[in-house]
């Protein structure tokens, strides 16, 4: 989207300075080790234990809340569970979050519905790479707000927050070099429809982080890249799920994460 620096997930807001090349990297370097001692406290890796594959259809916690927090950090009030399904509705933004330690290397899919919009603003939903809130990766379905006239209503989009500057990746300070990604983004004419299924995967690895969408029967649609480089970017994290503004179904997640930071 043109200008999307300028705008959230969920609304618009006043866009802030983002830090200089060091200073990003030791703030994120210090968010990275307070994770880390929090895992090693205990506060984290749950059953998944060191390994580096997940899959996840949610029907094995039976439409038991408790189980399924026992492997993902959801709040309950956003968060519920529908047979193999995992739902949010909410109009405020929430994540549920893989209970594991941060990983620089993930690939993460899952097959997201956009079931119905709850307001009236900006909504979005879909797959992250989650630092925390201020710090991370989105891969979603979005549905602007209801006033907006000049482009379509329904759109992909794959952006970065980086120390809660929303769209990083197009900022002069911290901007990423892009290839393809034509299909992705507000200008572009590539629509979903209410209740149709759709793939996302993101792939994360020390160079770079791409994005994909295929519809159900497995054609891809739409993907876009970002080189790292030099340039300041969120380069590790945690896999989650995303929800703003809507009510939206997950399923069929499938996690494989390397280079696991102990």
């Amino acid at each position: 989207m043109e200008r999307r620096n300028q705008k959230t997930e969920s609304g618009t807001e006043s866009e802030k300075n983002p830090l200089n090349y060091f200073g990003m990297n030791l703030k994120i370097r210090a968010l990275f080790l307070l994770v880390s001692a929090l895992t090693i406290a205990g506060f984290g890796e749950s059953e998944l234990g060191l390994d580096s594959v997940f899959e996840e259809n949610f029907s094995k916690y039976e439409s038991d809340f408790k189980r399924l927090i026992e492997t993902w950090d959801v709040k309950s009030n956003h968060w519920s569970l529908s047979e193999r399904f995992l739902k949010f509705s909410s109009l405020e933004r929430s994540f549920a979050i893989l209970d594991v330690k941060p990983a620089e290397t993930i690939t993460l899919e899952a097959t997201i519905s956009f079931q119905k919009p709850l307001s009236t603003g900006w909504k979005a939903g879909g797959i992250a790479i989650y630092l925390d809130d201020e710090n991370y990766w989105l891969l979603g379905l979005y549905q602007r707000a209801d006033s907006a006239t000049n482009a379509s209503l329904h759109f992909f989009d794959f952006n970065e927050r980086l120390s809660n500057v929303w769209s990083a990746e197009t900022v002069s300070a911290t901007r990423l070099q892009k290839f393809s990604g034509a299909k992705l983004g507000a200008a572009a004419k590539l629509d979903w429809d209410f209740n149709q299924p759709h793939r996302l995967k993101m792939e994360l690895n020390p160079t770079g982080i791409l994005g994909s969408i295929s519809r159900e029967a497995g054609a891809e649609i739409a993907r876009a890249s970002f080189h790292f480089d030099r340039q300041p970017a969120l380069r590790f994290g945690r896999p989650a799920l995303y929800g703003s503004g809507a009510a939206f179904s997950f399923s069929d997640v499938r996690v494989r994460r390397d280079r696991i930071q102990t």
